[in-house]
């Protein structure tokens, strides 16, 4: 065979199979479907490895999936609440309680340093506030 006949890569065994990235090469197993690795298949185990339910098997789970979705929901919804209250401060409550126009953002971002505080701790106290718990099945 010549120069243009050889590939470069992994030397396989006939009926293996390589995987792309690093050289890794692996033998075909009964019922292996075509485009599928080892570490993908479901319930595939190896020694002294964890049983693995698949690729992205946990956004299967709902409550975790329903986990995933609230946490930016409700930085967003955080977000928005510290938005309105700079605007209200900035706008409404701060003139018409004697604060000149200049100095509204100034005192609105005083006022609401108890909040971004209150975040910054409610945020390191959730992990002792709620137990970890296991899905029922």
């Amino acid at each position: 065979m010549g120069a243009a006949g050889r590939s470069a890569g992994p030397t396989a065994e006939p009926g293996a199979r390589v995987v792309p990235g690093p050289a890794v090469v692996t033998r075909p197993a009964l019922g292996d479907r075509p485009g599928t690795s080892a570490r993908c298949r479901p319930g595939h185990r190896s020694a002294g490895a964890p049983v693995r339910r698949g690729c992205g098997a946990g956004l299967r789970i709902r409550a975790f999936s329903a986990g995933n979705a609230a946490i930016p929901l409700s930085s967003i919804a955080r977000g928005g609440l510290e938005f309105m209250l700079i605007i209200w401060l900035q706008g409404i409550r701060l003139p018409l309680h004697g604060y000149d126009y200049v100095d509204t953002p100034l005192w609105a971002g005083i006022y609401l340093l108890p909040l971004t505080v209150g975040f910054c701790f409610s945020t390191g106290s959730v992990p002792a506030c709620s137990p970890r718990r296991t899905p029922r099945r």
